[in-house]
This record gives C-alpha cells, structure tokens and sequence, in this order.
C-alpha cells in the first residue's frame, strides 16, 4: 500500500469516527497536499483514487461544517526522530515497550 492510499484510508477512518460522535463541524489536516486538492475536486476525478475519495466525500455530507487542509508537518522533530529511531531498530518496535531515555527526553 502506498502512503497516499494509507492516508486516505485515515481520512475515510477519521471521517467515520468523527461521524459516530456527532460532532458537526470539522477540520481534517493532512500532510497530502495531493489529497487535499483531490479532496477539493470530489466527483471531478476519475481514477480509482478519485472513486474512493468520492466514497469518503460522501460522509462529509453529513457534518454542518467540514475543511480539508494541508498541514505543514517539517517541524515536527519527534516525529522525524521516531521515524528514525525506527529506520535504525529495522521498523520492529512494539508499543508497549519502554522507548530509550533519549526519544523521551526529545519529546518532554
């Protein structure tokens, strides 16, 4: 799976669980600007890409208010010091086990 189709598996995830908790206005930030702008032009796109963000499009129907933005995430430092961390531990973490001193300290 490619991370563009993981994050539109999110968002659709994301809108369904928003949904459920009846909350009606919303705003989803993403750091897909190639999502955003599909998003953006719902209906109008005609790859498979196009037709399952035209089913996720459909429970944004639903909330009184709903924004697709593109968040800028290159200051995110812990997160680019996880991903790292985990490059380096060959990606086989779990998340019960007590991380190193120094991604702690990173991170308070």
């Amino acid at each position: 799976m490619s991370a563009e189709w993981a994050e539109l598996f999110a968002f659709k995830e994301s809108l369904k669980i928003v949904f459920s908790f009846n909350i009606s206005k919303v705003i989803f930030g993403t750091t897909y600007a190639s999502l955003v702008n599909r998003v953006k032009k719902c209906g109008k796109d005609i790859t498979m890409m196009g037709y399952c963000i035209g089913e996720a499009c459909k429970y944004m129907e639903n909330f009184n208010f709903v924004v697709v933005i593109w968040a800028n995430c290159n200051s995110n430092k812990v997160g680019d010091l996880l991903s790292k961390q985990a490059i380096k531990n060959s990606c086989n973490w779990t998340f019960d086990m007590d991380y190193p001193k120094d991604i702690h300290d990173f991170v308070i």
